[in-house]
């Protein structure tokens, strides 16, 4: 059986999570579109890139940062009305 090796993100990473998670409702209302699912690229607990094309937010967003896209944390607000 050969050894794999773990790979493990920064802190940074993980506080830009809670980050996320802290802010939730002021981001849903600033970003959120009812009927969308909107990607967010968070890095150092800024939004650096918003959209609807989860590629296109991750190139600004290491445009911006000068970081590879797996240094950044994306996730998606999802619209209330797509959840019911």
């Amino acid at each position: 059986m050969s050894a794999q090796t773990v790979v493990r993100e920064p802190q940074r990473y993980w506080d830009d999570v809670e980050w996320m998670r802290q802010n939730a409702t002021e981001l849903y209302r600033k970003y959120g579109i009812d009927d969308a699912i909107i990607w967010l690229a968070i890095f150092n607990k800024q939004v650096l890139a918003h959209g609807r094309d989860l590629g296109e937010v991750e190139r600004i967003a290491v445009q911006k940062s000068r970081k590879p896209a797996d240094e950044i944390f994306t996730d998606c607000l999802v619209g209330v009305s797509i959840i019911l």
